[in-house]
């Protein structure tokens, strides 16, 4: 079985530094948040598709919600480290201005798309809902004088 570093390598931390390219950095977040709603809504549509009353759809219905929350984690593919070193080197106040300029130059329309994207791309926490409420049904639909269940993801 693979190790995990082998299926996914360590990502390359972008420093926070003077070279740190604003928009740059937010034209990659939509992206990759648009990947990631794209992969999402797959597996939503699997998860649609499937039988609550089955044992088999409810353990698959499981992993995928467990997909799902891996997925909501590997939205920014490459992390942003602040080093002390920099900020030492620099001072935070020079840091400062240097990306607070840079987001000015932004236009309206641009700084707002990036406030809509970070706060609505993350997922709802249905999905461990979803996962618990699936194995609930599977045992609530063993217990005699139950009625089975519905179990649905948004």
């Amino acid at each position: 079985m693979p190790t995990t570093a082998a299926v996914y390598p360590p990502p390359h931390v972008l420093p926070l530094d003077l070279d740190l390219n604003v928009a740059q950095r937010l034209a990659d977040l939509r992206s990759w948040i648009e990947a990631w709603r794209s992969a999402d809504e797959g597996l939503r549509q699997q998860v649609a598709s499937l039988d609550p009353h089955r044992r088999a759809d409810v353990l698959r219905g499981s992993q995928i919600a467990s997909l799902r929350r891996h997925l909501a984690y590997q939205v920014t593919r490459q992390p942003i480290a602040l080093d002390p070193e920099v900020v030492r080197s620099i001072g935070v106040a020079t840091l400062r201005r240097y990306l607070t300029s840079q987001y000015a130059q932004l236009t309206r329309a641009e700084r707002r798309r990036c406030a809509r994207s970070s706060t609505s791309w993350r997922p709802s926490g249905t999905t461990a809902a979803w996962a618990s409420s699936a194995a609930s049904c599977l045992v609530a639909s063993r217990a005699p004088g139950k009625a089975a269940c519905s179990t649905g993801m948004p």
